[in-house]
């Protein structure tokens, strides 16, 4: 049976709150969770795109904030 991955605003969350996830430049980090910024606006091309999904990710001695897009295998794999 293929799993379906929960989805908010039709946004797929393939990484969830507690997963382990590792940078494409080697760095390891736990998913904190997630927020949506309902008033970021990004430019894809020119085109605004208004809200996304923060994830914030801890790595031993700080967190960072990434956008959602990030997390969907461009930036980060799962441990």
């Amino acid at each position: 049976m293929r799993q379906r991955w929960p989805a908010i605003a039709g946004i797929p969350i393939t990484f969830q709150e507690g997963d382990e996830v590792k940078t494409k430049d080697g760095r390891k980090g736990t998913v904190l969770g997630y927020s949506w910024e309902h008033d970021l606006v990004l430019y894809d091309k020119g085109i605004p795109s208004k809200g996304f999904f923060i994830v914030t990710v801890d790595f031993v001695d700080h967190t960072e904030k990434h956008i959602r897009q990030d997390l969907s295998g461009k930036r980060f794999k799962k441990l």
